[in-house]
């Protein structure tokens, strides 16, 4: 059965939650303004999503999938980590960019 699209927005807002506890135990001026930014991205699509009828059996679903569990494993990590910050915002910003090609499918 396919997964409704409510679900993939949630995972989404899921993440934006996870990131904005990486902005806090980040101290880098420019990592918080870029976790800042994806976080307001996130929720943008978050918003899309929701909105669309998507299909989750595309491959374009699949790859945001993976990439929502990519980028909140490398976030997760890097609150444990404070110096794989750079890693979990490099894995948000691949994520946030393959959101925003799904959501306007």
């Amino acid at each position: 059965m396919a997964e409704k699209p409510r679900g993939l927005a949630r995972r989404l807002m899921d993440l934006q939650r996870e990131a904005l506890r990486l902005y806090d135990a980040t101290k880098d001026t420019e990592e918080r303004r870029q976790l800042l930014e994806y976080c307001d991205t996130l929720a943008e699509q978050s918003n899309r999503i929701i909105d669309a009828n998507l299909n989750a059996a595309t491959e374009e679903y699949r790859k945001v999938t993976t990439g929502i569990e990519d980028a909140s494993e490398a976030t997760r990590e890097a609150i444990k980590d404070v110096k794989s910050t750079q890693a979990a915002i490099n894995a948000i910003a691949k994520l946030v960019d393959l959101a925003s090609k799904f959501a306007v499918l």
